[in-house]
């Protein structure tokens, strides 16, 4: 019997033999991070983001999966993030920072080994989507989050994403 990781593998790899299009085979099934990473690897991240972002309920319930911050789909966000330009690298880079709040352990790892910009997922970028108030909370969450952070090898990389959340909440307050 297959795994379900590997029944989405097979089924990817049979429907692009067939040629059926990425965006009608997402359609027709909830979006699975075994299916998208398998599809980024056999067409490229540059096609799979196109063929999301092309679907707008689709790229954000994709946005949504990985803001909730599962190691899977937080791989599909650093698999993706090849792939994406303009709006959508911000889109995806947010979803990463909203992820800082359920996995902040997960998130630091992506930011350590360089898979997203510290610079950009730990800054008040990510607060212009906000009212500032919901923003002041927003950041306050992930901060309140990292402080559950204990692993030595995450501390320098920790230390400099929570500056960069304290320097956001300087400049969101008005007082930067």
């Amino acid at each position: 019997m297959l795994s379900n990781r590997h029944a989405a593998l097979v089924s990817t790899a049979l429907l692009l033999l067939a040629g059926v299009k990425a965006e009608s085979l997402w359609a027709a099934q909830p979006l699975d991070p075994a299916t998208l990473l398998a599809e980024i690897r056999a067409v490229g991240a540059y096609k799979v983001a196109q063929d999301l972002s092309a679907n707008t309920r689709q790229w954000n319930e994709a946005m949504k999966k990985i803001s909730g911050g599962s190691r899977d789909w937080l791989e599909v966000a650093a698999q993706l993030k090849a792939g994406t330009d303009a709006g959508d690298s911000e889109t995806l880079t947010e979803s990463v920072f909203l992820a800082l709040k359920p996995a902040p352990r997960t998130v630091l790892r992506m930011l350590k080994k360089g898979q997203f910009e510290l610079q950009e997922v730990c800054s008040s970028v990510i607060g212009n989507d906000y009212q500032p108030p919901e923003s002041l909370r927003i950041i306050d969450e992930r901060l309140a989050a990292l402080q559950r952070v204990r692993e030595p090898d995450l501390a320098d990389t920790k230390a400099r994403c929570e500056q960069g959340l304290r320097e956001a909440l300087k400049d969101l307050a008005g007082t930067g």
